[in-house]
């Protein structure tokens, strides 16, 4: 598994709202509490199924989790 992005600052907002498939979905009562999103995805030599997961975090702590299947 690995960080595949960090979105930080005025792009937060739009990214962590996007709904799926092409973004988490998060609230945007629930973004509001964060400073960051980290975008986690498994890779080619990781056991098991394939994903990707979306982290909200405020102040280097995880507030929030979404994890989808596939890339």
């Amino acid at each position: 598994m690995y960080c595949l992005k960090t979105i930080v600052a005025e792009a937060l907002l739009s990214a962590a709202t996007e709904i799926p498939p092409f973004g988490p979905g998060f609230s945007s009562e629930t973004v509001a509490q964060a400073d960051t999103m980290e975008i986690w995805g498994s890779s080619f030599t990781d056991s098991g199924e394939d994903f990707v997961e979306y982290r909200l975090l405020k102040n280097g702590h995880v507030i929030q989790m979404q994890r989808f299947p596939g890339y």
